[in-house]
């Protein structure tokens, strides 16, 4: 949990202008990054700051400051001498219910839920910007792979050719090889939009223009360590940011609710006075006011503002119910996600990626050496790829279901190995 200090000295040092997050960009850098340069982290940091001046305000010991008035008047009778009074009071109102304790409880109430949101909005952009590394990634090693596959499809064409010339082999098979290497071409122009869309995505979520180039990228497709007991996670989900940002909410309602509830009492008026006139008279005097309460819809009551803050307290509590559910369901789901995705993995390994790589690039030289027919070197160039593309989509979807496992069981994205 980020304490309050932390969050004003992130809104303090994350908004001068500039672009403080440089390469080499680690998987750490990237978590912190985002966070620092985060518009929505800033902003629900601009709120607790509000909420803390609210909490502020609230403590005052008077509902309102003294009013003094001072009058001056003339008083005359035709025929007789003039006069001149003046006259000055001091009036002061004062709250006999105990409001003000009341109202900074809900005040604090206030500022505590608007900390919790922070640490949920941090959360969440902090997932989506490690999405986006994770798409980089995989979409630039998409790209090698696919401009290996291009190589390795211009050289059998190559060799179909010659094949085709010297009579060794069927013209048609030329033909096929010619028809790989448009096949590739395309490829390698999707695969590049690709990359140029998610390094978009992961420029914006680190506070880059979309079009401005990416800071050097250290890392790899390595999943981030995801320690869960699932059974665990569902049955207790009281730690979660967001089960705790609903009881925040839920407390500042209950808190705003006494409030309203003392706020009902009329405050009280008391006054001093002093009077003199032009007949040398001096007149020191008080008084006492109190508002007469007419009822609802005559008069002036908490009526509608108490029916509705007992119903935001229902809703907090349905709220939190509600909650909870989607959270064990999220977790559920994340969990059994990964633990899939984990297991596809393992049916690939970098040995077989080194040896899917190391025929592409021999398929040439076998189809020379006639060891290889022209269409079985083609098919076995599209199944090679076909591995390699696989494998990496599937380390790909692992990375990213473990960005939602953490999310989803409320564990922490910082401390893991890049």
């Amino acid at each position: 949990m980020l304490s309050l200090k932390t969050l004003l000295f992130v809104v303090a040092f994350a908004r001068p202008p500039g672009h403080p997050c440089s390469g080499p960009l680690t998987r750490d850098a990237i978590v912190a990054c985002a966070a620092r340069q985060s518009p929505r982290v800033r902003a629900d940091l601009e709120r607790v700051i509000a909420a803390r001046g609210e909490a502020e305000a609230a403590r005052v010991l008077l509902p309102e400051n003294p009013r003094l008035a001072m009058t001056i008047g003339q008083r005359w009778n035709p025929g007789e001498a003039r006069a001149v009074n003046v006259s000055g009071s001091l009036t002061q109102r004062i709250e006999i219910a105990g409001e003000r304790r009341p109202r900074m409880k809900a005040a604090r109430a206030e500022f505590a839920a608007r900390r919790r949101e922070v640490v949920v909005t941090r959360r969440h952009v902090i997932a989506g910007a490690l999405l986006a590394y994770y798409d980089v990634l995989a979409a630039r090693e998409e790209q090698r792979i696919i401009a290996r596959g291009y190589a390795a499809a211009e050289r059998l064409g190559v060799v179909a050719k010659a094949r085709a010339d010297a009579g060794v082999g069927a013209a048609v098979m030329g033909d096929l090889a010619a028809a790989e290497v448009s096949r590739f071409k395309e490829q390698v122009a999707l695969a590049a939009g690709r990359a140029r869309v998610a390094e978009a995505r992961l420029a914006s979520a680190l506070g880059l223009e979309p079009t401005a180039a990416l800071p050097e990228l250290v890392g790899a497709l390595v999943p981030l360590e995801a320690r869960v007991d699932l059974e665990r996670a569902v049955r207790d989900s009281s730690g979660r940011p967001e089960i705790e940002r609903a009881r925040a909410r839920k407390r500042a309602r209950e808190a705003e609710l006494a409030w309203l509830k003392r706020a009902r009492v009329p405050n009280l008026s008391l006054s001093v006075f002093a009077r003199t006139d032009g007949f040398d008279e001096r007149v020191i005097g008080g008084g006492l006011g109190i508002p007469i309460p007419l009822p609802f819809p005559v008069g002036r009551t908490n009526k509608g503002e108490l029916e509705a803050a007992r119903a935001s307290v229902r809703e907090a509590d349905e709220r939190i119910a509600a909650e909870g559910r989607a959270l064990g369901l999220e977790a559920t789901v994340a969990y059994h996600e990964f633990v899939a995705r984990r297991q596809a993995t393992e049916a690939y390994s970098a040995q077989l990626d080194e040896t899917a790589r190391r025929h592409l690039d021999t398929l040439a030289e076998e189809l020379e050496r006639s060891r290889l027919p022209v269409r079985d070197a083609l098919l076995t160039q599209q199944s090679l790829i076909e591995v390699l593309l696989r494998s990496l989509e599937s380390r790909h979807q692992l990375c990213r279901a473990s960005v939602g496992l953490i999310l989803a069981t409320g564990a922490s994205f910082e401390g893991g190995p890049s």
